[in-house]
Order: structure tokens, then sequence, then C-alpha cells
């Protein structure tokens, strides 16, 4: 067990200052655990994947024990053998830092076969995101090697693993935007030859990027309740620094227009999965 005045100074120095990422949400992230004690590197390796999905776009600041386990105390199965200690760790370091949720994971299912000198890998693990609060899930999904993949196949296990990592991290993103789609402000409506355009203010730093889909709802209020009319789905054509460009095209782009122009209209903005 890590010494208490040793566990008080690394948490200082992890937590850190944290107003200059005031503007994003904390994200918990607990090693992933596996069934068989064995498969430590590859479940290391899923939450690694998923880390580096979270932080792509700059909406989350994830929380783990990465410089925890850097300190000799917890070295490469350990963390394994002592990973309810690290996850409770990461749980109360996201309380303290003001994370949202908590997310984690189990890698129950893992083979290796070999064919033709290479490598393949069928693998399942569930990623789980918690309230950090009161524990309650979330979100939940099951990821699978896909039954049949060219490009999965490699001249090692740990390539032939981060193949099929690569194949799955599509699906992982998506299930990120499902569950925390963010809303961006929307700066112009404007037409243009064949249909028109819509500007949004997010770009770069949120890091969109061409083709990803958005949603524009209009709120309509009516007493104490609220209702969200879909009015379009759109996809982004080019980014520009802060802004993105959105080409729409035909009548969702006159209906959009008319709610833009319109001073009592309430329209909200989403990302969407692809």
């Amino acid at each position: 067990m890590i010494g208490k005045n040793r566990f008080y100074l690394f948490l200082v120095l992890l937590i850190g200052p944290l107003s200059a990422f005031s503007q994003l949400k904390y994200i918990g992230l607990a090693p992933f655990k596996t069934t068989d004690i064995k498969n430590y590197a590859e479940a290391e390796a899923i939450t690694e994947k998923v880390k580096e999905l979270f932080t792509e776009r700059e909406r989350f600041t994830v929380l783990d024990r990465s410089k925890y386990s850097q300190t000799a105390i917890y070295k490469e199965i350990e963390v394994q053998k002592n990973i309810e200690f690290i996850e409770g760790f990461v749980i109360e370091q996201g309380k303290q830092n003001g994370a949202q949720a908590i997310v984690g994971g189990n890698l129950t299912s893992l083979t290796y076969g070999k064919s033709s000198n290479l490598y393949e890998c069928s693998m399942t693990f569930s990623i789980t995101i918690n309230d950090v609060e009161n524990g309650n899930v979330i979100a939940s999904r099951t990821f699978n090697t896909p039954s049949f993949c060219l490009v999965c196949a490699g001249g090692t296990k740990t390539e032939t693993l981060s193949l099929v990592l690569k194949v799955l991290q599509k699906k992982i993103r998506s299930f990120i935007i499902e569950t925390f789609p963010f809303t961006v402000d929307i700066e112009d409506v404007y037409e243009s030859k064949g249909g028109g355009e819509i500007i949004i203010i997010a770009g770069e730093k949120e890091g969109v990027n061409e083709k990803d889909k958005f949603k524009v709802y209009e709120i309509i209020e009516s007493g104490n309740r609220t209702r969200k009319a879909e009015i379009l789905e759109f996809d982004i054509d080019r980014v520009e620094g802060d802004f993105s460009v959105g080409r729409i095209k035909g009548k969702k782009f006159d209906l959009l227009l008319e709610k833009f122009k319109n001073p009592e209209a309430k329209l909200e903005c989403v990302t969407l999965s692809n």
C-alpha cells in the first residue's frame, strides 16, 4: 500500500491548477478490467485507446491514474492486481476535480489465432460510463472484433491488437458522441447556389472535422413543457479556424433560413455520431 504522505503529495501534483480548463468536461478514466489477468496488456491497450478518443477533441480533460502507475508502485501486471484500489483512487480524484462521469470497462474475452504467418484476434469488451456522484450507469456498450475483417491481421499479437482497436475506434467514437453530444451556436445562415450554408461557432479547437454531422432543432416551449422539433441534419463541408461551414440543399434549407431570421424562434445545433 502506498504511504499516506506520498499519496497526498502525488494527488496535489496530479490535480494541479484547474482554472485554465474550466470550460472542459472532466472525465475520470479507470483502468479496464480483465477476467484473465494474463490479458492485462490488452486491457491496458483498450484503456489507452479510450483515453485517446476522449482527448482527440478538446472537449474533455481525462483524469486517470497514468502518473500514478509511473511511480513504480504499480507497473504492468500490478495494475490489474490492484485495480480496485486504483479505480477507487480515480473515482475520488474525479469527484475532487468536478468530473461528471467515470469511464471504465471490462475485457471479457480474448483469443488469438494464426493463419499464413499472420495473427488474428477475437475479443469482446464493454465500456461503461457512470455518474460520478451516485454511481448510476449513464451509458454502456459492448464491442466485438468484426466477424470478417481483412485489415485486422498482423505479424505479431501486439500489431494485431492495435489493428483491431483501430477498426473499432469509429464505433467507440460514435458511442462517446451519442453519450456526450455538445451544443454549438449558429453564427449565420445564408443562401448560396442550389441551397445555402450554415456557419457554426465550433472549429479546429473543438476538433470539428469535415463530414462531421450536426442536427438543428427548434425549441418549442408550451407552458412548463419543452419540445425539440427537428429541422434538418447537415455535414460539415469545411472548417475555417474557429468556425465550421455546412452546405444544405432544397426545402430544408428554406425552412432553416426562415427560422433563423425569425427572432422568436429558438434554435439548437448539436453533434451527431457519424
